[in-house]
């Protein structure tokens, strides 16, 4: 199965149309990756070589309509909420109830804190045709 497919239309800021359909095994609900311009270079800190590059991404989308060989695919769905106090208090308990579902974490080591180099992993330059585009996952059946 293919999992990298490029943007061949851009129909608004939220609207992708990628060039991969049914035939290459996308469903609706498939999450693709836009894959930015730039790269984080990993220095081995010895050698002062570049030992890998890890890409950065400029947005997440979704596949919404699947046609054979294309799919138009959308940005992430962000609830809007109003100044009704009650719709503040019920946005504050999905929150909340969200935050208490966290399963686990990271164990946190002793490290020296300025040898951190955080990665980026958004690139904020526009997207434009022909940008590659990677399978993120397949909806759970």
């Amino acid at each position: 199965m293919n999992t990298t497919f490029n943007i061949v239309q851009i129909v608004d800021e939220s609207t992708f149309i990628i060039d991969g359909g049914a035939i290459n095994d996308v469903s609706i609900g498939d999450k693709f990756r836009i894959i930015g311009d730039s790269y984080n270079k990993i220095i081995d800190p010895k050698t002062k070589q570049i030992i890998d590059k890890i890409p950065t991404y400029k947005a997440t989308i979704i596949a919404k309509e699947v046609y054979d060989n294309v799919s138009i695919c959308k940005t992430k769905w962000h609830e809007a909420v109003d100044n009704n106090p009650m719709d503040l208090y019920e946005a504050s308990k999905n929150l909340l109830s969200s935050m208490y579902q966290q399963v686990g974490h990271y164990e946190e080591v002793n490290v020296n804190h300025k040898q951190m180099k955080p990665l980026e992993n958004h690139d904020d330059s526009p997207v434009n045709l022909g940008d590659e585009v990677e399978l993120l996952s397949k909806p759970r059946e």
